[in-house]
């Protein structure tokens, strides 16, 4: 639904901010009155991170697939890929 498309987004920006401090792969997730998020960093190489935030809001769920370039030099996040599949 458009509650679980909203939602996602919010869980990538907030992936996008955490990756412009520390571009750190790995996996996390948190919880909130609205559902829940879990995010994937993966390291594709040549500063490439893959990252996939999930939104489960009931029984709804969405995905949002990116394939970013962080800069070394001034932390700027560059968007390569932008995929949304799900529900």
């Amino acid at each position: 639904g458009v509650v679980t498309k909203i939602f996602t987004d919010g869980c990538l920006d907030r992936a996008l901010l955490a990756l412009r401090l520390d571009a750190t792969t790995g996996s996390y997730e948190f919880t909130d009155s609205i559902g829940r998020c879990i995010i994937t960093v993966s390291d594709e190489g040549g500063g490439v991170r893959l990252v996939v935030a999930q939104g489960i809001v009931g029984e709804n769920e969405q995905s949002l697939e990116v394939r970013i370039t962080v800069s070394s030099v001034d932390h700027s996040i560059t968007v390569n890929s932008y995929n949304l599949s799900g529900q």
